[in-house]
């Protein structure tokens, strides 16, 4: 496992920014209704992307506050009032995160230059993926440096997992990682392409780097990652890993 993450250190994230708190240059109260309460963080990233972090949290949350924090989805069309249509839709009596990880929000851009984007970041040794996990990692960061902040837990749905899941690797204070629909292989044409991960493992034996922390996949377990289950099992962590119907259902662990 150690000779696993020093390896995705050394080859797919070895330009990535960890440990690294960027740099915050507004906070702003977005309003409150009867039960939640919007804010926003925005940050410049340590290669000098702007960046945002959208909160909404209960009114009377009890500290410290337990995160779910998601990357914002690159097809939303918006991210106001604490992540738009990217914001997990857990119960509104916890507390949620989303990240404007480039290309999304603000820095989206459109299909003509993301294809130039994509082919520029290779010739630095970086990907547009791993790009996004940094920018992830740093708001986790920010968001952690809060003086009300508790535990943190990434969640990734569809093109996101991914990083969700990287993120959580690189960084291992994430207390959970949360997946919904994840794509099943790195082989896949339309898997996003991280550079050289494949010399690591794929997407199951990855996500395994993450135990004994743990793994909560929403709705159907696909059957790839049926490897990293068994895993668990044998391993003594049965308990670590679960399977939720609804992401309704899902709860901070400082609550269960």
């Amino acid at each position: 496992q150690h000779d696993s993450l020093t390896r995705l250190k050394s080859t797919t994230f070895r330009n990535t920014t960890l440990g690294t708190m960027p740099k915050l240059r507004e906070f702003r109260d977005d309003g409150s209704d009867s039960s939640s309460t919007a804010a926003s963080y925005d940050f410049l990233t340590s290669d000098g992307i702007a960046a945002r972090i959208r909160t909404k949290q209960p009114t009377e949350a009890t500290q410290p506050i337990s995160w779910l924090v998601a990357a914002a989805n690159p097809d939303s069309r918006s991210t106001f009032n604490g992540g738009g249509a990217s914001r997990p839709s857990i119960q509104s009596k916890f507390a949620t995160a989303v990240v404007e990880v480039r290309n999304t929000g603000a820095t989206s851009i459109g299909p003509g230059y993301l294809w130039t984007i994509k082919r520029t970041y290779p010739l630095f040794g970086q990907s547009l993926p791993e790009r996004q996990v940094s920018d992830l990692l740093e708001g986790i960061a920010l968001l952690r440096a809060q003086p009300t902040s508790g535990s943190i837990a990434v969640y990734g749905e569809g093109e996101t997992a991914t990083l969700a899941i990287y993120a959580a690797l690189l960084d291992p204070t994430v207390d959970e990682i949360v997946l919904a629909n994840p794509p099943v292989s790195h082989e896949n044409p339309e898997t996003e392409a991280y550079l050289g991960v494949l010399r690591v493992g794929d997407l199951p034996q990855n996500l395994a780097l993450a135990f004994p922390r743990k793994i909560t996949f929403i709705g159907e377990l696909p059957q790839a990652y049926q490897w990293t289950q068994d895993l668990y099992d044998r391993l003594g962590a049965k308990d670590k890993f679960r399977v939720l119907p609804s992401i309704r259902l899902w709860q901070p662990s400082s609550s269960n």
